[in-house]
């Protein structure tokens, strides 16, 4: 199973574009997005009224805060507003208020855009097979290890491809996916290894996740056949992408076939 992560939302504004704000230093426009996040038909009307007003009042905290619906769970958005008004307007100050795993959060949500882009690139170009030269694999997984550079020399199994979640101090393939992230990064004007209050550490994520003990079953209920799923999946993948795997239907029969068969899978980030 390729290892993408799911798309991490709050509400109706995807949590990637809160982070890439944030590490693009575009801070007021991080707070304009954490304000609209949940502007959708799912919210009581009081509460997409109270979001809206942020814009309609010109980003005045005090007359906004007026209109926060009692008993609903804003806390963000009511910490954003009071530090605004606490720091006159200082947007990064505003974005202080908020608990360090909250940014934190969303700019993992990025890494894992950064990545899931990556990992498919890097399926597309080289296949499911094997590492290539310029891959970066870890035979050993003990999490203290760093990967090396694959030289091409002896065939080394997919199981031991990884891809850097970029951050701080991390190592990238020398190939053309290490060029990608470089070109993903640069279109959205982002050093990812610059430290700033921003900034986060990296770590490194298998290409492929092995699934095992996969069983199935169909059966009918409700005039409807249903087919119930059985499996194992390590630590940190994500089943509903393994599932979103199995029923694709963006990609080529015949590649979506194979890829089923080997029973492994593109490990795409949650972001």
């Amino acid at each position: 199973r390729v290892g993408r992560a799911g798309d991490r939302r709050v509400m109706g504004v995807r949590s990637f574009d809160i982070g890439r704000a944030l590490l693009q230093e575009q801070y007021l426009e991080a707070i304009d997005l954490i304000m609209a996040c949940g502007d959708n038909e799912m919210e009581r009307d009081d509460v997409r009224q109270f979001r809206k007003s942020w814009i309609r009042q010109g980003r005045n905290a005090k007359a906004t805060l007026k209109l926060l619906p009692r008993n609903a769970a804003l806390s963000k958005e009511r910490a954003l507003l009071n530090g605004w008004k606490r720091y006159n307007g200082d947007a990064k100050a505003a974005l202080g208020s908020l608990p360090e795993e909250e940014r934190q959060f969303w700019i993992s949500t990025y890494q894992s855009y950064i990545w899931n882009h990556a990992a498919t690139r890097r399926i597309e170009m080289y296949g499911s097979q094997s590492a290539v030269a310029g891959d970066l694999v870890l035979i050993d997984s003990s999490s203290c290890d760093v990967p090396r550079r694959h030289d091409g020399k002896a065939n080394v199994d997919i199981r031991h491809v990884v891809l850097p979640l970029p951050g701080t101090k991390m190592l990238f393939p020398s190939n053309q996916i290490g060029d990608f992230y470089q070109k993903l990064l640069s279109d959205d004007g982002i050093d990812i290894g610059q430290q700033s209050q921003t900034s986060r550490k990296g770590s490194y994520r298998h290409l492929v996740a092995p699934v095992s003990n996969l069983e199935h079953r169909t059966f009918k209920e409700s005039n409807k056949t249903h087919i119930q799923l059985k499996f194992d999946l390590p630590s940190g993948s994500f089943a509903t992408m393994l599932l979103r795997e199995l029923m694709t239907t963006t990609v080529s029969r015949p590649e979506a076939n194979r890829m089923r068969g080997a029973l492994t899978g593109i490990q795409h980030e949650p972001i």
